[in-house]
């Protein structure tokens, strides 16, 4: 088996390795492709992202940059408005003349009609047109314009050199515009302003979002081609320089600023990697000694024999990515021991071993063993987020999947600080900063952040992250008492379980009903009123024992089936108690035989008829018997059939013997006398067997009784050697003669008879007694004359003679007695009529089975059919009628459909006058109200909780779980704070340093020289030590941290849906588990950042390359979904997405607002050359008046509104931010707007639809762009990156930004989609457009797992109505819901108040922070009033629990109002 194992492991391993390679050889594939402008860049004068140098010199650039001097961008001069020579009065004299001579003016003039003012752009245009002509009239020179001397023409009439190779000049050759703090450009100061406004967005955003630097002058390019056949010149930068930049706003316009950046002078290493790959040239390193031209030169040496290979001395500022190299040279095998045998990757390329999860279903969080595995919360957590942190502290690999404001960072910081309690090591991955910053935020929150080295970006200043480490050094530990924490623990645990046994005992089925307590109240009140009567009153308080037991065993079905029934009979005995008054007295009642063949019925109406008629024949008989015989009184008092059976029962057996035996009796006492014979005769009967067994051997005589012990005696000793002894002599011989003639001896026989003699001689005393007094009595030879024999008279005889008198006397009266001693022949007529009435019964009951199946008898006849009244019967039968039958057998139907229960019930209340309640509301009020009884029954701690008191719980439960959450993370603090660090090597120089030692060493310097990532990588030990959790990007890991397998015990991926599998694997070969979130329906793996090339994001390659979160969701066991959604305060903003991508598993919490928060904005617009102009044009008109009531006041803001604008492309995207910046002079309120939100996390920005993941505002604008390219035109279906694979996945992102608000504006009504046959992008496009429209999803199902409302919220629900307002029962759309709504007059827009009861919203809930806090302060936070409903209270009474809710809402009226 464990060799099995092993053989399986090493595959895995193997595996690994093997993708491992491919996925290194793709980054370096990837990344040197021609079609990488870092391989092939194309100098173009119309793209936005690059700007040239000239008439610079290099080295002296590069100097002042590294050296901290900053220098400003310098367009080409302002051209002029009005030529000098054009200012002379011969050509103002000549212009005039023309005016109203030259015809082309005077035609173009009247064509333009009252157009022409002389001021508008086609007026201008004319007039410059003849002053051209005038120049050309008088011999001028041509207009000393870009447009028409052109651009280098241009620069040299203004002493700039416009050549792009730049001169290698000595200090002495230097001019003063070397020398000043411009570097120049040959581009017009527009044309200036919108390349630099659009770098310094690019790489804004890729500095924010990656934490990337991507902004590089590109300083020297080398010029070569791929093979001595190929005429293609390919340009590639050779150095790189990072810069920042930096606008200038003035009243002229936006100045741009170019400053050094925090690290230095790097040789491209993605073309260093093409040389070496493809043509064995090793380019070396920058030293910080040389200057580029030095560089350059040496460049050129290596490249001399190459044709046409060249280095080109020129500058470019543009934005270049290239951090994927650093993970190539990280993922190179021989910086690791074993790279590919981490467990981590063979989980993530093989699958994981451990034990499934259920996907989706939470644990129960209030299970002790289940919160016990989480050592701490530092931010509160759901039972979603608590499920997934379970199963990361069970240490599985797990794939958490977190839609959209389902709290991805929240769980991320909550996993960190339960790691860290278990002195867990931790990395936190993520490409993009802003995943980065929010977890450290939170982990700053929670007062840990000094125990996390966070590094987000590759741009980071190294002072910055020195200062962080020295600070850590500082830290002590925090104030704490241990019995505090111990005491607090122990309140929050006790509080906490009282909720939770409140919680299971409302969750509680009562008996088997299926009802649980927390539902019964609702039932009980619905019959609230019936449970005042009488009839129940009494039932309930005297009766109920018995159907009670029956009660606690009724199931949910068999409850409804019995109420079915009820009422059924109940509908039917109705109609027949109208008619005869009482049941019973249906002349079918007890006919049972509801499934009678209808062909049938005429028969058995018959056999009634038949059964009748016999029983009047039987009667018949006896009457006549009775006339013929009227002495004889054997039937008298005859009333029913079980009279007439005992008669014959009587009948005289054996009359031969009674006819032998009768004349011995000439009274009564004669029967007495033999009794008395018999009775002696037998008390004597053993004894007189022994007397006879004696005399058959012995001669009996008296006298010899005394000598036969001694005789007995002495044969009994005797032996062989006896013979002479006299005494034994002598005992034989006695034996002997006492013998009858002819005996011979033998011991054992002597010795048996002997003893069969002693036992008579002791008996005959008593035995000659008892026969004397039988001899003497001379009665018995007088009544039995020759029958008698003294003592030996036959007892059989004497049986027979008793048992016949016995018959005789109790057969017949004294009167009949003496007539039969007198005639012993009326004997014999006795006999026949019985004979005869035997015979009629057995027919009779013959008859009677024919009718006793269809019948229950005692019900038919009162009685068994032998104990009923003949005469009843006979009436009974008469009235029987066919057509009587049919109303009988329906009534029967329902009866026959009764159980026990339904028996015991209709026997209770037949004895009661139930006035108009039927059968069922009396049944369902004794039965609610004996459930509730049985629950306080069961469950007596039910009595203890009261409103009052379970909220007092609650409030108890929040505080303590404040304050020992707070605790916790002090003894967290203070754990972290007395680790243990690795001292490292002191000794020597500072670069021979290692560990703690260096990390001393660095932070006493005023200027420590050494690089950051040889300050990490040299003491990583230390800092894990003193830093256990590490957050930063895949990049800055591969650049900054230790290749070591296992250097952290946990990493923690976010975003992970777009991180490719091969940018994961540095993090995972130094991780021992991982855990990896994101969510699949959300953007996938991006070329935003990645490319570096110039192709148009407009149609992407219909490619979505899979994730790290896709192989963690397949491959390993344990996968999560969290479901609480935090982030949308309406639900109209995340309703849409729920049901289209995420199958309505979200749990939203409602508004009380009901008008949606999406709104939408037609705008008759054209869709032309990728922007749309109309469009974003309202946009703006809209945006400037909300950014004016939204200006941020401080951070005690929280009234105003953060916003973000994002649109289809990034084309768009560009238009808006220019035309927002042309209009910041005309409205500050713009730029206003801007700083009030820097630096809150919440910047105003305008981003594309690829690049707005991760980002979340308050208020969303939305440009969908695309329209008709004119009026009346077909919408092309032509949506850019909506249309391709995965286009669904952006519009889910882009639809899930805003918190409070979403404002669609767009060209197209949902009917310009085309969806048959479309994208499943386009669909969704299409379905949204009209969702904004209409606020209404209308495809597929909209189930929401809502519930109907129990009795209790109906009862609740109806009394509101009572009030005056209106309610809503279940607000609410997905998984959330709030019991009742109530509404008023007063808001219309909305709920004034919500009602929750503590049913199944409340006892279904997971944990008890779900319950007891979470839910509350969510509805709050929307802005909810909340009112509870207990069900204790509701108990006791529910009138008064009305009124309370009556008061509260009117004082909330006053509030409101």
């Amino acid at each position: 088996m464990s060799e099995s194992i092993s053989r399986s492991n090493k595959e895995k391993i193997n595996f690994a390795k093997e993708s491992i390679a491919k996925l290194r050889d793709k980054i370096l594939a990837g990344a040197t492709t021609n079609r990488n402008k870092l391989i092939n860049f194309k100098h173009q004068d119309k793209k936005r992202d690059q700007i040239r140098i000239v008439d610079e010199v290099i080295d002296e650039i590069y100097d002042d940059l590294s050296n901290g001097k900053s220098f400003t961008f310098k367009p080409l001069p302002e051209e002029e408005k009005e030529p000098k020579d054009e200012q002379t009065q011969k050509f103002l004299d000549t212009l005039e003349i023309s005016k109203r001579e030259d015809q082309v003016f005077l035609n173009e003039i009247e064509k333009l009609g009252e157009l022409y003012d002389g001021g508008n752009k086609e007026s201008l245009k004319i007039e410059r047109d003849l002053k051209d002509r005038v120049r050309i009239q008088l011999g001028l020179n041509k207009r000393q314009t870009v447009d028409i001397i052109g651009i280098e023409e241009y620069a040299k009439k203004h002493g700039i050199n416009p050549e792009f190779e730049l001169p290698a000049l000595s200090k002495n050759e230097l001019s003063n515009r070397h020398k000043d703090k411009f570097i120049q450009t040959i581009l017009k100061p527009k044309d200036l302003e919108r390349k630099a406004y659009s770098i310094k967005r690019y790489t804004k955003t890729a500095l924010t979002e990656k934490g990337i630097n991507t902004l590089y002058l590109a300083i020297g390019f080398l010029e070569w081609v791929e093979s001595e056949s190929s005429d293609k010149k390919i340009l590639s930068p050779l150095l790189l320089m990072p810069v920042e930049l930096e606008e200038k706003r003035t009243k002229k316009g936006s100045e741009f600023i170019i400053t050094g950046g925090n690290s230095d002078l790097q040789v491209n290493i993605v073309l260093k990697a093409k040389l070496e790959k493809d043509f064995g040239i090793i380019l070396k390193d920058f030293e910080d000694e040389e200057t580029p031209e030095k560089y350059f030169e040496l460049i050129k040496k290596s490249i001399n024999k190459r044709d046409r290979w060249d280095v080109k001395k020129f500058i470019t500022l543009g934005y270049f990515y290239f951090p994927k190299m650093a993970m190539y040279y990280d993922l190179d095998p021989n910086n690791w021991q074993d790279l590919g045998s981490q467990q981590s990757l063979q989980d993530i390329f093989s699958g994981s071993d451990q034990d499934s999860s259920s996907e989706n279903e939470d644990y129960e969080v209030d299970k002790k063993e289940v919160s016990s595995k989480v050592p701490i919360l530092i931010n509160s957590s759901d039972a979603s987020q608590f499920s997934a942190i379970v199963d990361v502290m069970d240490g599985k690999n797990t794939a958490i999947q977190g839609p959209p404001g389902t709290g991805k960072s929240q769980t991320i910081s909550n996993i960190i600080g339960a790691a860290l309690a278990k002195k867990q090591t931790i990395l936190f991955c993520a490409e993009k900063k802003p995943a980065l910053e929010v977890v450290y935020k939170k982990m700053v929150a929670a007062g840990l952040g000094d125990f996390c080295l966070k590094i987000a970006s590759t741009a980071v200043r190294k002072s910055e992250v020195i200062a962080n480490i020295k600070k850590r050094l500082g830290v002590s530990k925090l104030e704490l008492k241990d019995s505090n924490y111990k005491i607090e623990k122990a309140k929050e645990e006790e509080v906490k379980n009282k909720l939770i046994e409140y919680k299971d005992i409302l969750h509680a089925n009562i008996g088997n009903s299926g009802i649980k307590v927390s539902d019964i109240s609702g039932f009980t009140s619905k019959f609230s009123s019936i449970s005042k009567s009488e009839i129940f009153i009494e039932i309930f308080n005297n009766q109920l024992d018995k159907l009670g037991k029956s009660f606690e065993k009724i199931t949910e079905d068999e409850f409804l089936l019995i109420i079915d029934n009820l009422k059924n009979s109940e509908e039917i005995s109705n109609d027949l108690l109208k008619r005869y008054g009482s049941i019973s007295k249906h002349p079918w009642n007890g006919f049972t035989n509801s499934k009678i063949n209808p062909y049938d019925k005429d028969k058995i109406v018959k056999q009634f008829i038949s059964f009748s008629e016999h029983i009047e024949k039987i009667e018949n008989k006896i009457q006549l018997f009775t006339i013929n015989n009227p002495n004889l009184k054997i039937f008298n008092k005859i009333n029913c059939l079980d009279d007439v059976e005992k008669a014959t029962l009587n009948k005289i057996e054996n009359i031969e013997k009674i006819d032998k035996y009768i004349n011995f009796f000439k009274k009564e006492s004669d029967l007495d006398i033999i009794k008395d014979l018999y009775k002696k005769l037998s008390l004597i009967q053993d004894d007189l067997k022994t007397e006879k067994k004696t005399r058959n051997i012995f001669n009996i005589k008296v006298g010899d009784f005394k000598k036969l012990k001694n005789i007995k005696d002495e044969i009994s000793q005797s032996h062989f050697f006896s013979f002479f002894s006299s005494s034994f002599r002598n005992a034989k011989i006695q034996y002997l003669s006492f013998k009858k003639e002819g005996a011979l001896y033998a011991k054992e026989n002597a010795i048996t008879e002997l003893d069969l003699y002693i036992k008579y001689s002791k008996i005959h005393p008593n035995l000659s007694s008892a026969k004397k007094i039988i001899i003497d009595n001379k009665e018995y030879k007088k009544i039995l004359g020759d029958i008698y024999k003294e003592e030996t008279t036959n007892l059989e005889t004497l049986n027979e003679i008793i048992v016949s008198g016995d018959f005789i006397f109790n057969l017949f009266d004294k009167k009949t007695l003496n007539l039969i001693l007198e005639k012993p022949n009326l004997i014999h007529k006795i006999n026949k009529i019985k004979d005869d009435l035997i015979i009629d019964l057995e027919k009779l009951n013959e008859k009677f089975e024919n009718i006793n199946i269809h019948i229950n008898e005692e019900l038919f006849f009162d009685k068994t059919y032998k104990l009923s009244n003949i005469v009843t019967i006979k009436k009974k039968i008469k009235n029987l009628k066919l057509e009587l039958l049919d109303e009988w057998n329906n009534y029967s139907i329902s009866q026959d459909s009764f159980g026990l229960v339904e028996k015991q019930f209709k026997s209770l209340i037949d004895n009661h006058d139930k006035g108009d309640i039927s059968y069922e509301e009396l049944f369902k009020t004794l039965y609610y109200n004996y459930l509730l009884r049985l629950a306080y029954n069961t469950y007596p701690n039910l009595t203890t909780f009261d409103g009052l008191k379970l909220e007092q719980l609650r409030k108890e439960f929040k505080i303590l779980d404040k304050s020992l959450s707070g605790l916790k993370k002090k003894k967290l603090f203070n754990k972290l704070a007395n680790n243990s660090i690795t001292g490292g090597h002191s000794s020597g120089q500072t670069k021979k340093c290692t560990e703690l030692a260096l990390i001393k060493r660095i932070t006493s310097q005023k200027m420590p020289r050494i690089k950051l990532r040889e300050l990490i990588k040299k003491s990583s030990q230390a800092l894990l030590d003193m830093k256990p959790c590490f957050i930063m990007s895949p990049t800055v890991l591969s650049e900054l941290v230790v290749a070591q397998e296992d250097f952290f015990d946990l990493l923690i991926i976010d975003e992970a849906s777009q991180m490719r599998m091969e940018d994961s694997i540095c993090a995972l070969a130094r991780s021992k588990q991982c855990v990896i979130v994101g969510d699949q329906q959300q953007l996938p793996p991006s070329n935003q950042f990645n490319a570096n090339t110039d192709d148009d994001e407009d149609e992407e390659n219909d490619l979505v390359e899979e994730s790290i979160l896709d192989l963690a969701t397949s491959r390993f066991r344990a996968n999560r979904m969290l479901k609480w959604h935090y982030r949308s305060r309406h639900e109209s903003l995340i309703d849409f997405s729920n049901h289209n991508f995420y199958q309505n598993q979200l749990i939203i919490p409602p508004s009380p607002i009901t008008t949606s928060a999406v709104t939408t904005t037609k705008v008759d617009a054209y869709y032309k050359g990728k922007i749309n102009i109309q469009e974003k044009d309202k946009l703006i008109k809209d945006l400037i008046p909300f950014m004016s009531k939204n200006i941020r006041k401080g951070d005690g803001d929280k009234k105003s509104k953060s916003c973000l604008i994002v649109t289809m492309n990034i084309f768009q995207a560009e238009s808006i931010e220019d035309d927002l910046n042309k209009k910041k002079l005309e409205y500050p309120i713009i730029e206003e707007y801007e700083n009030s939100w820097k630096d809150t996390g919440e910047e105003f920005t305008v981003k594309n639809l690829e690049s707005v993941q991760g980002d979340e505002r308050d208020v969303i604008f939305i440009s969908t762009l695309f329209g008709p390219e004119k009026p009346g035109a077909k919408v092309k279906q032509t949506f850019g990156p909506i249309n391709n694979k995965g286009g669904q996945r952006r519009l889910n992102v882009l639809f899930t930004r805003a918190r409070q608000n979403l404002h669609l504006y767009t060209s197209l009504s949902s009917n310009d989609v085309e969806s048959e046959g479309a994208s499943e992008g386009r669909q969704i496009f299409k379905a949204y457009i009209e969702y904004a429209k209409t606020g209404k999803i209308e495809i597929g199902d909209t189930s929401t797992g809502r519930e109907p409302p129990n009795d209790f919220q109906l009862f609740i629900g109806e009394g509101i109505k009572k009030m005056g307002y209106e309610i809503k029962h279940e607000v609410g759309v997905s998984g959330f819901f709030i019991d009742i709504g109530v509404k008023h007059k007063s808001f219309p827009d909305g709920f004034i108040l919500g009602v929750e009861c503590d049913g199944r919203a409340y006892h279904s809930s997971k944990s008890a922070r779900d319950r007891d806090i979470l839910r509350q302060e969510i509805l709050e936070g929307l802005g909810w009033n909340i009112y509870r409903i207990w069900s204790t209270d509701w108990f006791l009474d529910p009138n008064k629990e009305l009124k309370k809710l009556d008061y509260y809402i009117k004082e909330l009226l006053k509030k409101i109002n």
